[in-house]
């Protein structure tokens, strides 16, 4: 396996302008990758892969490679047309190096975020902000992780233990909660989420619900839909002789599993033409050499016990396919698939206001992945439709940035009370490095962190009184006045309930009604207060009250 995959790196021409690397929906460095793999840095290849795509070791096995990166190599333009198979070199990579990941959770910051589905957009969404030092919670419907990867995808294309392997080093060893069995917009609400402290809600459920094409027949017991199908195909007694409608990736997942299951036959209908087959042409040709059949240009109007009647299509000028009256056909059948679309479940939208979509049901969110309700993202199947693992990855990706920026402009409890402990270490005269230290202990929050912020909060109060001892020398001509300010007078003000007298005021005071901690002192002798010395607010914590010791 490892002298194959060496061959195959060896065939890369280390393009200056890496067309693979476009064709990614990710933008997988591959170059840099495979360069590492040949300098004998394992480690280092796999950790650029998963550190670019958190689900490396599953688009490995289930990506469309043949459109995507090997579809954009430069070798395709040789006479050979022998693309360099990058699926292996990766598949080698993220699971050798993916046993090596045993790195505990990374330092908490003390917010919450709630993820809804654990399928490629939920999953990667909670893997980039644990990252990030957020405490995550995965809420899904079913008892294990994958979404679509593990029931909507055969087990002989990705087998769940590379799932289970996922849970484990990058749920379980990162301190990523998984509750299992839960559907969010039954008992419990995303309103309940909010309540119970997250900060964010990413919405990435799947589509689960499959599109019925209505017609006599389909509530049969020779019928099942293909993404109930593939959930847990053992369970359908369809016979020996299946039919499968449609020809999409799910139909050949469909018509292969029926196979293994044991269908000595197995036919997929289509309504169009052979050119408009949507599956990869990888699946189409794997399907074709288990045994599959095809036929085309015909249209399912009535299923039976024993079997499918349809209609013959043609196709007209304006490249449409109309059905041709009179032209019904029998098929004999044992069971037939109904594998042509999914949608989406509407419990969760019936039960939280705000939330808008579209007229096919799929959520409405803005360029940066929020929804109509504030505090709500979403992306992958719930927002796209039906598309690809790598696909679910990028918008998840895209997605992430946005969830942070949004939750650091929110008005937080903890944020407001270490940000109260850096103000009274900097009024009580403490070293910068014991505030440092007071917050590590109160929060557990990392070294790094914890210096971050003391840095820039104790920044922003000496710029801002830097600022107003530089104003005081022209301020004779602002006065303060009772209408400036009625909660603060020109003879007292607010400091923790009491007052002070202006003849001698204190270096600093808090306005409990404002929110604000307060500066001043006389710059002309023998005047009043004006208002640019008293009315700079030091800090400002978003309605914040800190008050002071």
């Amino acid at each position: 396996m490892a002298l194959h995959v060496l061959d195959e790196a060896n065939r890369c021409l280390g393009c200056k302008k890496p067309m693979c690397q476009q064709g990614c929906p990710i933008h997988t460095n591959i170059p840099e990758v495979i360069r590492l793999l040949k300098a004998n840095q394992l480690d280092d290849a796999g950790r650029m892969l998963f550190e670019n795509n958190p689900l490396t070791t599953v688009c490995a096995l289930v990506c469309n490679h043949e459109n995507q990166c090997e579809g954009h190599c430069i070798r395709n333009r040789m006479p050979s047309h022998d693309p360099v198979h990058f699926s292996i070199i990766e598949d080698y990579i993220s699971t050798t190096y993916a046993n090596k990941m045993v790195a505990g959770p990374a330092p908490k910051n003390g917010m919450k975020a709630a993820v809804v589905g654990a399928g490629p957009a939920g999953l990667t969404i909670a893997v980039l902000l644990a990252r990030w030092g957020y405490d995550i919670t995965i809420f899904d419907a079913r008892d294990k992780i994958g979404g679509v990867m593990r029931y909507g995808i055969p087990n002989y294309r990705l087998p769940d233990s590379v799932l289970d392997d996922f849970q484990y080093h990058h749920l379980d060893l990162k301190g990523i909660h998984f509750r299992p069995n839960t559907t969010i917009g039954k008992t419990i609400t995303i309103d309940d989420l909010f309540r119970d402290g997250y900060k964010s809600v990413f919405i990435g459920a799947g589509l689960w619900k499959a599109n019925a094409m209505h017609i006599k027949g389909e509530t049969l017991g020779n019928v099942a839909f293909g993404i109930d199908y593939l959930a847990n195909s053992k369970a359908f007694r369809l016979g020996d002789d299946i039919a499968v409608i449609g020809v999409g990736n799910s139909a050949m997942d469909c018509a292969r599993t029926a196979i293994r299951n044991g269908a000595r036959h197995v036919t997929c209908y289509a309504r169009r033409d052979e050119s408009c087959i949507s599956a990869s042409e990888y699946e189409v040709s794997y399907a074709k050499l288990e045994g599959v059949g095809f036929r085309f240009c015909k249209a399912p109007v009535e299923i039976r016990e024993n079997g499918l009647i349809c209609r013959d299509t043609v196709k007209g000028e304006d490249g449409k396919f109309t059905q041709v009256e009179g032209s019904e056909i029998f098929y004999p059948h044992t069971g037939v698939i109904v594998s042509v679309s999914q949608g989406s479940e509407s419990n969760l939208v019936k039960t939280t206001t705000g939330i808008e979509t579209n007229q096919k049901g799929l959520l409405t969110v803005s360029e940066d992945g929020s929804t109509t309700r504030e505090g709500v993202f979403a992306g992958g199947d719930a927002v796209m439709g039906a598309r690809t693992v790598v696909e679910a990855v990028a918008v998840a990706k895209k997605v992430a940035e946005p969830i942070v920026a949004y939750i650091k402009s929110l008005p937080t409890e903890t944020l407001g009370n270490m940000r109260q402990i850096i103000l009274d270490g900097y009024l009580n005269g403490r070293p910068i490095r014991d505030i440092q230290k007071d917050i590590q202990s109160e929060y557990g929050t990392s070294k790094r962190h914890a210096q971050l912020l003391a840095r820039d909060q104790l920044a922003t109060l000496n710029a801002q009184i830097t600022k107003m001892q530089q104003t005081d020398a022209g301020c004779k001509k602002y006065r303060w006045s009772t209408s400036h300010d009625s909660r603060v007078r020109p003879c007292h003000a607010a400091l923790n309930g009491k007052t002070f007298d202006w003849n001698d005021p204190p270096e600093m005071w808090y306005d409990t009604k404002a929110g604000r901690v307060y500066t001043g002192r006389k710059c002309h002798p023998g005047e009043d207060y004006c208002c640019r010395c008293v009315a700079i607010p030091v800090f400002d914590y978003d309605g914040v009250n800190i008050p002071m010791k």
